[in-house]
């Protein structure tokens, strides 16, 4: 799939849009498997925009569904 894209740069792409919000990686996850093992990769996760986890607390309470990605970002 990336055989015309070095992945280094692909993952440059995806971190320096998650910085800005996790919810911005959505689509990359729904497009295949390639895609996300590269936005579960360590290095997107480490600068993973998690502002929102903080300003609106319910994304972090039990049942949530986006309380098992922050774990994984922990």
């Amino acid at each position: 799939m990336f055989s015309y894209i070095p992945f280094r740069l692909v993952s440059y792409i995806v971190r320096r849009i998650g910085i800005s919000g996790f919810r911005n990686l959505g689509p990359f996850i729904a497009a295949g498997p390639e895609w996300v093992a590269i936005v579960f990769s360590d290095e997107v996760l480490k600068e993973l925009g998690l502002d929102e986890f903080i300003t609106v607390s319910s994304l972090c309470i039990e049942g949530s569904p986006y309380r098992p990605f922050l774990l994984r970002c922990l």
